[in-house]
């Protein structure tokens, strides 16, 4: 907001995600050719070469940025922010897509004056959790050992969760405090490749 005065810039990063869990697997089915179980026969031919790879995330929400629409610095700032005078988080039960965080916490600043809220007040949006999962076929062809195809079945957000985006932290726009923009639903995808 000041350029003269960049303590008025210092808060958490918006980047910052206090819990962040990832696990990955892959997992080779157990039937077919080669495998432990139906080595031989039609039903080896069907059920065999098979893999399973899948993703979980789980995340805190991304920290919530607070500006204010107007200009009431009356500055040539390109960025400005409302005067913070209560606590602006909400308690867990409390919270909705309506209103995420406690919008009465924040006030315009007086004219002519700079308002004290950092950018990031430590207000966490609606946390993620998604899970992505893959079924592969490989397939040998007879011109080589290095040559193969490769059939793949991938599920991003397998359970179709909705995993909202962080609420407006644009305060004197309509939609201050509130969550309206949700990441992709379920999106389901089929790939050939050939390996050569």
């Amino acid at each position: 907001m000041d350029p003269y005065n960049l303590r008025l810039e210092r808060g958490m990063s918006q980047t910052h995600f206090p819990h962040h869990f990832v696990a990955a697997i892959v997992y080779d089915l157990s039937w077919g050719k080669g495998r432990a179980h139906l080595n031989s026969g039609p039903l080896s031919w069907v059920l065999g070469g098979w893999q399973t790879s899948g993703i979980v995330s789980l995340q805190s929400g991304q920290q919530v940025w607070i500006t204010q629409a107007t200009n009431t610095a009356r500055t040539f700032s390109r960025s400005f922010r409302p005067n913070l005078t209560g606590d602006p988080t909400l308690p867990g039960d409390q919270r909705t897509l309506l209103r995420y965080f406690n919008t009465a916490a924040f006030q315009a600043p007086p004219p002519l004056a700079i308002g004290n809220s950092n950018k990031t007040p430590n207000i966490q949006g609606p946390v993620t959790a998604n899970t992505d999962f893959a079924l592969i076929r490989f397939f040998p062809l007879p011109w080589g050992e290095q040559k193969k195809l490769e059939l793949r079945g991938e599920f991003f957000n397998l359970f179709n969760r909705a995993n909202f985006q962080p609420p407006n932290g644009t305060m004197g726009t309509p939609t201050f405090g509130r969550v309206t923009a949700a990441d992709a639903p379920r999106l389901v995808q089929i790939g050939l490749k050939f390996w050569f």
